[in-house]
């Protein structure tokens, strides 16, 4: 449940009508920046635009404008620029508030990159300033951090302590929106789900969900709609447990937020068991499970990596079943190192809280100042002793684990390498590969050549055959292309039926050789009971000595690529020729662009 505590990342756009129009005054354009900060992160960079431009700003007002710019970094995933622009507001005079929000902000950072120890800090320091401050909305920001900070910390008691003062401020407060609301319930009901207080979290989910409503805070709505299917499925409501879910994955599919997609499809895919659909659920696992290692949401795959294992078991697959069983342990490991070091960092926050308190008590009563920090020296050396005597032993178990899984992690390395369907290299990997290659070639006064080749009239199979065919097509392509290439020579999927090769040492003549063979490798492709001819048009670009880039080298290709599909398909074009004739090659890429 870890993704329905975490800040939500996800950015959409909305024209900038209708919120700025009237607001001229610096002051105003503050305000709804601050307002819009989460909830409608396009209107803040605009407005943050506006305000960087501005001459008139005041020093207290400079510092709101930092702070808004940290936090569109942190929303863009770029903490380091967060966090510098957050340490250079440190040297200013900064007022209460806007230091709460400094401290709350970096506390939000150092949880996202699982730097415990630093967000429980920060977000003691946050606590402290809260007595200090005036602002509803940043004192329910804080509370919130804190209370599912502390319940992830498995602190449910002191989470609760914290929510329920969020709870408290949002009831009696008049300045409280409906959205601040909803946020308030979400991370009570979140808080009450962990502690397997069913009856307060469904209570609580469907008031956030009341509020969420009412301001339109449609990413939190579909939190609650989570919480209340996980409630279901607790009282073996399966029916009303899928309703909620499927509410929670269209608006997590309208807002684009990856993590929300990606686990209340794992949950209904565990949910098809209970339906009585296990080779659905097994089906949903295959295609899920993916992403949700590629997003390391390891938490959220442990029980369905249990169930695919159980349920491939019950196939007859026991290859799949030990392989996902495998993953199993591993997500367990996993879990269980974020899960101790969170641990951690609570508990020597907790310590070091705990022992300042007792340092100030003493030195009011007995100015023992020396006394006390030999005393807490020892004691941290103590700490520390014990958690690297833990991190040795958790280490010796890491090894043993790496290396019964050390094949596997090979595997998904590989995969961010190659391309899905095809199994040749994806453009990413080739384009950097390809670079070097070219760029050795040029230091070396070598030729290098690079061929586009597209499928003729992809379009038309796809739609006369299927898509299912069509991958068919593209797979078979792909290998018959590779029986024409030389060792050293590199194949790519470019994106949809196009492939581009890269070749080390080819002239044009070898080039325009190594072509004629992939052309010749073409053969018809049976898929399904069915044969399907195809042609390739291919456009040919050498780099013989000239200072090129591999991008300008890959346009000169797609141009003779462009000049092979006007010509009638099924042939090579050369770039040099292109050049040779330019006029009749601008009129020849006009006409297949349209124009």
């Amino acid at each position: 449940m870890r993704y329905l505590m975490l800040i939500a990342v996800f950015i959409y756009w909305t024209p900038l009508a209708g919120y700025c129009a009237d607001e001229t005054n610096t002051e105003q354009l503050l305000l709804t920046a601050e307002r819009l900060r989460v909830s409608d992160t396009g209107q803040v960079k605009v407005l943050i635009e506006r305000l960087e431009a501005s001459a008139d700003l005041t020093p207290v007002q400079r510092d709101r404008l930092s702070l808004l710019q940290a936090h569109q970094h942190t929303l863009y995933g770029r903490y380091e620029s967060a966090k510098h622009i957050i340490s250079e507001l440190f040297y200013s005079d900064l007022k209460p508030a806007q230091e709460l929000r400094a401290y709350h902000l970096l506390s939000q950072v150092a949880d996202l990159e699982s730097d415990y120890g630093r967000a429980f800090s920060y977000l003691n320091y946050a606590l402290q300033l809260l007595p200090k401050v005036n602002s509803e909305d940043a004192q329910l920001s804080v509370l919130t951090l804190a209370a599912e900070l502390f319940s992830r910390a498995s602190a449910h008691d002191k989470a609760l302590q914290y929510v329920e003062q969020a709870v408290a401020i949002s009831t009696i407060a008049d300045g409280v929106t409906d959205g601040e609301r909803c946020m308030v319930a979400k991370a009570a009901s979140v808080i009450y789900l962990n502690m397997s207080r069913y009856d307060a979290a469904l209570k609580t989910a469907e008031q956030q969900l009341g509020y969420c409503q009412l301001s339109s805070e449609k990413l939190y709505a579909a939190n609650a709609h989570s919480v209340i299917a996980d409630v279901y499925v607790n009282r073996l409501a399966y029916e009303q447990a899928l309703e909620h879910y499927e509410l929670a994955e269209n608006d997590f599919v309208e807002l684009n937020y990856l993590y929300g997609v990606i686990n209340t499809r794992l949950a209904k895919a565990s949910l098809a068991v209970e339906l009585g659909t296990p080779a659905t659920s097994l089906a949903m696992l295959a295609s899920l499970i993916p992403n949700a290692i590629e997003n390391n949401l390891w938490d959220e795959l442990q029980q369905p990596f249990l169930l695919a294992a159980e349920l491939s078991e019950q196939q007859g697959d026991l290859k799949s079943a030990l392989i996902y069983y495998r993953q199993y342990m591993i997500a367990v490991q996993k879990v269980m190192d974020d899960n101790k070091a969170m641990r951690i960092a609570y508990l020597q926050t907790e310590f070091e809280t705990e022992q300042q308190a007792q340092q100030l008590e003493l030195l009011e009563k007995d100015k023992v100042l020396l006394t006390l920090r030999e005393n807490a020296i020892n004691q941290q050396r103590w700490l520390l002793a014990s958690i690297l005597a833990g991190a040795v032993l958790l280490l010796i178990v890491l090894l043993m684990l790496l290396t019964r899984y050390r094949q596997r992690n090979l595997y998904y390395r590989q995969l961010s390498e190659v391309d899905g369907l095809t199994k040749v290299f994806n453009r990413r990997h080739a384009y950097e590969h390809g670079e070097k290659l070219l760029k050795s070639s040029l230091a070396c006064s070598e030729p290098f050549a690079v061929i586009m080749a597209d499928i003729d009239h992809f379009k038309a199979v796809n739609d006369t055959y299927g898509h299912r065919i069509g991958d068919r097509v593209l797979q078979t392509v792909a290998n018959q292309l590779k029986e024409g290439l030389r060792g050293h020579d590199i194949i790519a999927r470019a994106g949809g039926e196009e492939f581009v090769l890269f070749l080390p040492r080819a002239s044009y003549q070898q080039a325009m050789h190594i072509a004629e063979r992939c052309k010749s490798a073409l053969r018809p492709i049976q898929a399904e009971n069915r044969t399907v001819t195809i042609t390739l048009s291919f456009g040919i670009s050498v780099a013989e000595g000239q200072a090129i880039t591999l991008s300008e080298l890959v346009e000169q290709a797609d141009q003779a690529l462009y000049a092979s599909k006007n010509s009638g398909r099924n042939r090579i074009s050369l770039y040099r020729e292109i050049e040779e004739n330019p006029a009749k090659s601008d009129k020849e890429l006009a006409i297949v662009k349209g124009e």
